[in-house]
């Protein structure tokens, strides 16, 4: 009984914080819940797309009416969003900025993003995430309040490996109906999951988890599909983001890959079918 009691501890300081961060910057949050409306998933299929090469080959299979929440650089994505998860920056710090670019630059960079996907994507849920003390609040990235505020606690940086039952008190509390608050942590992909289980989706499909590979966005030929507004875009992403070899945050044996895995196969237990596209592209043949 010590974890799930010191989970509910963690879990209820930052509930406090982003209470006061709210009054701070004036915005009320919305919970996950009622992000959309009733019966928007009855009967239909959600796919949560990272940002692996791999979501290139993999997003031809959605369908029309399929639900498709996107995030990070996704918006460059050539197909359909209903749903967009925005980043405040900087999560954790200006410190932990990759390349130790300018503060100004990755909120100018984020806040081009938001317009952006506002003007390609105009029907599409934009949710931002992740307000903490490091950042300078939602107005700066969203001045014209046309996104929404999600209620969540970001839980501490943590994974399996650090201690497995305590993680899974972590787990079983994010999927807990009667949190109103979203606990996620360390991986947008953790949130997306968890908003389409609050929403009521009973299928879900997750591309570009790939653990090893480039982003999508550093694929030969990618640029050729974008407007001059997303090559604007695509310019800010790879100064932030440089080619890697691997994506180390989800390569094998990571903490994003063992929350992930962690989280789906709870959703599994609770008869909702997660299926994870990046395998299937791996597998597949060419």
């Amino acid at each position: 009984m010590l974890w799930p009691a010191l989970v509910r501890v963690i879990v209820a300081m930052r509930r406090l914080e982003h209470r006061l961060l709210c009054l701070r910057h004036g915005r009320r949050s919305t919970p996950a819940a009622k992000l959309l409306p009733p019966g928007t998933a009855t009967g239909r299929h959600c796919h949560v797309l990272a940002n692996g090469e791999s979501v290139l080959r993999t997003i031809t299979s959605i369908r029309d009416g399929d639900f498709v929440i996107a995030m990070n650089a996704g918006a460059l994505l050539p197909c359909r969003i209903d749903l967009y998860l925005h980043e405040l920056f900087p999560p954790v710090g200006v410190d932990a900025l990759a390349n130790d670019l300018p503060y100004e630059h990755n909120v100018d960079g984020a806040r081009a993003m938001v317009g952006y996907v506002a003007k390609r994507h105009p029907r599409a849920l934009r949710v931002l995430k992740n307000l903490a003390r490091t950042n300078p609040g939602p107005a700066r990235f969203d001045p014209a309040g046309q996104a929404v505020l999600l209620r969540e606690v970001i839980f501490p940086a943590v994974g399996p490996q650090d201690g497995g039952r305590a993680w899974e008190a972590v787990v079983e509390r994010m999927l807990d109906e009667r949190e109103p608050y979203v606990i996620q942590s360390l991986s947008s992909v953790v949130c997306a999951l968890l908003i389409a289980h609050r929403a009521g989706f009973r299928s879900v499909s997750v591309h570009g988890l790939d653990g090893a590979g480039n982003h999508f966005f550093h694929a030969d030929g990618f640029p050729d599909t974008l407007d001059a507004d997303g090559r604007a875009l695509l310019d800010w992403i790879v100064t932030y983001t440089p080619k890697i070899e691997a994506d180390r945050a989800y390569a094998p044996g990571s903490r994003s890959v063992g929350i992930v895995d962690l989280l789906t196969q709870a959703l599994r237990a609770r008869r909702i079918t997660v299926d994870d596209r990046a395998a299937a592209a791996r597998t597949a043949p060419g």
